[in-house]
C-alpha cells in the first residue's frame, strides 16, 4: 500500500475567525448599550421629587398667593357690623335665613297669582268688549270687569314696590289666629281676624319667667290652646322668639314665624291687625 501525499487541499480558517470577531464586536455593542441604559437610570434617579411628580407646584404657589393677596384686599366689616354680628346667636341667623327664604317665595306664589287673576280678568274684559261691540247690552258687566283689571293691576303695584305685610292663616286651619310681635322686652298680640286693641306684655323682674314663660301662661288663661298664633320677630327679639317657639312646640300648640324690621309698622295701636 502506497502512503498518500502530503500535497493535498488545505482547509482556510479564516472564515470562522471572521465570524469570531464579528460576533464579539456585537457583543461589546450591546453592553455598551446597556452600560448607558444604566447610567440614565441613575441620573434620572437623583432627580428631585418636585421635578417628577409634582411638576406644577409653582402654578399652586402662584394660584395661593393671588387668593391670599384677594382675601389681605377685601374690604373689612366696620367694627359696628361685627359687634352686631357677635349679638345673633348662629341657631337665630339661621332660623331668620330660612325664614327670609319662606317668605319671599311666598310673596312670588302670591304674586304669580295675582298676575294670572288679572290675565283672567282681561280675558274676561276683551271677550265683554266683543259682546258689547256684538249687542250693545253688556255694558254693566265691561265696567265691572275693568274695575277689577284696574283693582288687580293696583294690587300687584303695590305689592311689587310696597313693603305692605300679608297675613293669613295655614291652608285648611279653621281655628281663629293671632299675631305675637316679639322685641326684646316685650310682646304684642292681636287677632288675625278682627280688628282689636293690641295686649302688650312685657318682660321685667326676675321672678317673670320670662316673655315666653309669660306668653304661655296668657294662652292658657285665655283658653286660646288650639288656635294659631303667627310669630313676627324683629331683629332685637331673635333671643325670646327662639324660646317662645320651643315652649309652643313643646305644649302641643300651632305656630309659624317671620321676621320683620324695626321700621315695619305691623300693628295699629288701636285696632291691631288692619282689615281695609
Amino acid at each position: 500500500m502506497s502512503r498518500r501525499g502530503r500535497g493535498g487541499t488545505q482547509i482556510s480558517l479564516f472564515a470562522f475567525q471572521d465570524i469570531i470577531t464579528s460576533v464579539t464586536a456585537i457583543l461589546i455593542v450591546l453592553v455598551l448599550f446597556l452600560s448607558l441604559e444604566l447610567i440614565n437610570a441613575k441620573e434620572a434617579k437623583r432627580k428631585t421629587p418636585s421635578e417628577e411628580v409634582h411638576p406644577d407646584k409653582s402654578a399652586q404657589v402662584h394660584e395661593l398667593r393671588s387668593k391670599l393677596q384677594e382675601l389681605q384686599n377685601a374690604p373689612r366689616l366696620d367694627p359696628a357690623e361685627l359687634q352686631e354680628l357677635g349679638n345673633n346667636t348662629p341657631a337665630s341667623m339661621t332660623v331668620a335665613l330660612r325664614v327670609a327664604i319662606e317668605r319671599r317665595e311666598t310673596l312670588q306664589k302670591k304674586l304669580a297669582e295675582l298676575e294670572e287673576q288679572l290675565r283672567q280678568a282681561e280675558n274676561r274684559a276683551g271677550d265683554a268688549k266683543q259682546k258689547f261691540d256684538a249687542e250693545k247690552s253688556n255694558v254693566e258687566l265691561t265696567q265691572s270687569l275693568e274695575s277689577e283689571v284696574a283693582e288687580l293691576r293696583t294690587l300687584i303695584e303695590s305689592s311689587t314696590d310696597s313693603e305692605q305685610l300679608w297675613f293669613s292663616l295655614p291652608v285648611g286651619f279653621e281655628g281663629e289666629g293671632w299675631i305675637v310681635v316679639v322685641g326684646e322686652k316685650s310682646l304684642t298680640l292681636a287677632p288675625l281676624r278682627k280688628e282689636m286693641r293690641p295686649t302688650l306684655i312685657e318682660g321685667g323682674g326676675i321672678f317673670s319667667g320670662g316673655l315666653a314663660s309669660q306668653l304661655l301662661s296668657w294662652i292658657r288663661k285665655e283658653g286660646h290652646t288650639k288656635e294659631y298664633f303667627l310669630i313676627l320677630i324683629r331683629p332685637d327679639g331673635t333671643n325670646p322668639a327662639d324660646e317662645i317657639t320651643k315652649q309652643l312646640k313643646d305644649n302641643g300648640i300651632n305656630f309659624g314665624f317671620d321676621v320683620v324690621s324695626d321700621t315695619e309698622e305691623v300693628l295699629d295701636p288701636e285696632k291691631g291687625v288692619r282689615l281695609k
